[in-house]
């Protein structure tokens, strides 16, 4: 379907907040399209894709090595993943306003006590709270 400019700028101007709040949900709920890349990073090892489907956030790693991928919404240790910057080594994220615990993103299960302690003084004002997680290292 074409449509010219003009046609496009009043569909626009009579789309209000409403139009557009139910618009976005149907998106991220997949009845308007089946996924929505939201994110992308690589580096020797990975390459990494982050999507929207169905109204979650689902994460995409791919061995290029090995070629196996691994699709999950949180890691093993109960932790969502907001990657923003790839290195060799480690994945700097961020702790989004949009999740409601810190726990979220930062459970106790990944942290050493110097880590806990630094997590239990976290309070709403500290923004952005950036994450620095690790690859593992192996042999």
């Amino acid at each position: 379907m074409n449509i010219d400019s003009e046609e496009l700028e009043k569909k626009q101007e009579s789309f209000t907040n409403n139009d557009m709040m139910n618009f976005y949900n149907k998106v991220i709920s997949s009845e308007i399209i089946n996924y929505l890349f939201i994110q992308q990073g690589a580096n020797s090892k990975y390459y990494f894709s982050q999507v929207y489907r169905k109204n979650a956030i689902m994460n995409i790693f791919f061995d290029r090595k090995n070629k196996n991928s691994f699709v999950f919404e949180k890691t093993t240790e109960n932790a969502k993943f907001f990657p923003l910057c790839w290195t060799e080594d480690y994945v700097l994220g961020i702790h989004p306003e949009m999740e409601s615990s810190v726990e979220n993103t930062i459970p106790d299960a990944l942290l050493d006590n110097n880590n806990k302690i630094k997590k239990n003084i976290i309070s709403e004002f500290d923004n952005p709270i950036l994450i620095k997680y690790c690859f593992k290292k192996t042999m």
